[in-house]
């Protein structure tokens, strides 16, 4: 197989007119290889499989004028193809479908694998990458890419904070759980301690001996946080462990910690149920997307 020697011509000294020339009323390919910064595109013509050039250009400094150097050639039809770079590439994405050019999308997985398929050297770098994703379009190995819509975006942004929110959640949830094994081992054979009624109850109360001492306002906030959910049995087996639990007794320092911990803890709870909410089949963002919102739901219990 002929080996292949790739080179790449900076943006501001590509002959457009030279150019324009070769390509002329033909379909072009342009395979961009996306970067932070310097990006690569080599530009293939009809079928064949040899770029007639490779441009390197500076982004976002000059990606603007990548695409207005592509539009300017005259060729017949261009298409563009990517790979997917994280976010680095929207933005040159989006240029390209703001003027009317067709962005195709090739896996980096294709793009990988093919690294010796069309030059026999397992070598990978910016010049041949670009090369090879335009070449794997040409061959078919691409799907159309088209802008997200505001509908998905905004549907994508509710399920990254709901992600935030609930890895918070959790670990704030792990963290009081080790406390409480420390303090109040009991509690949790009776209350799950990511539970709202938990939650709430730590909050007000701080610790197992302030639940002891208080036992009558404790009886109120769990019946008023349970709303009817939690039996009346569970909640004086929890006062009784309260009053008798094998936990090392908090100090005063020590309670705030936890009342604080547990305050925080039931405010991300109640912002991933809004978060939810939003994205589920009755939500804003969830009407069209319950599938979507099924896959996401998480297995919690507020009222418990």
């Amino acid at each position: 197989m002929k080996k292949h020697v790739y080179r790449s011509t900076e943006i501001t000294k590509v002959n457009i007119a030279q150019l324009g020339e070769k390509v002329k009323g033909k379909k072009v390919v342009f395979g961009v290889d996306i970067a932070k910064q310097d990006n690569f595109g080599a530009l293939l013509i009809g079928e064949q499989k040899e770029p007639v050039i490779t441009i390197k250009w500076r982004h976002p400094e000059r990606s603007r004028e990548m695409v207005q150097v592509l539009k300017s050639l005259g060729a017949a039809k261009v298409e563009v193809a990517l790979e997917p770079s994280g976010t680095y590439g929207d933005p040159v994405r989006n240029l390209f479908w703001d003027e009317g050019i067709e962005v195709y999308r090739v896996s980096a997985k294709r793009s990988h694998d093919a690294v010796e398929v069309y030059d026999g050297v397992p070598s990978w770098h910016d010049a041949k990458s670009g090369s090879v994703i335009g070449k794997l379009h040409v061959d078919g190995a691409s799907s159309l890419w088209k802008m997200e819509g505001e509908y998905e975006r905004d549907l994508a942004a509710v399920v990254n904070t709901m992600d935030m929110v609930q890895q918070q959640y959790q670990q704030n949830a792990n963290r009081l759980e080790a406390i409480m094994a420390r303090h109040w081992p009991e509690a949790e054979e009776i209350l799950d301690r990511g539970g709202a009624t938990f939650l709430e109850l730590l909050g007000l109360f701080g610790s197992a001996q302030e639940v002891s001492r208080q036992a009558g306002e404790a009886r109120k906030l769990m019946r008023k946080v349970g709303r009817g959910f939690l039996e009346q049995e569970k909640i004086e087996q929890l006062i009784g462990s309260a009053q008798k639990t094998i936990g090392i007794p908090m100090t005063a320092i020590e309670a705030e910690e936890i009342g604080f911990l547990a305050r925080r803890t039931r405010q991300l709870q109640q912002e991933l149920h809004a978060h939810q909410t939003l994205i589920s089949p009755e939500g804003k963002h969830g009407r069209r997307h319950h599938k979507h919102y099924a896959k996401r739901q998480m297995s919690l219990m507020f009222f418990n």
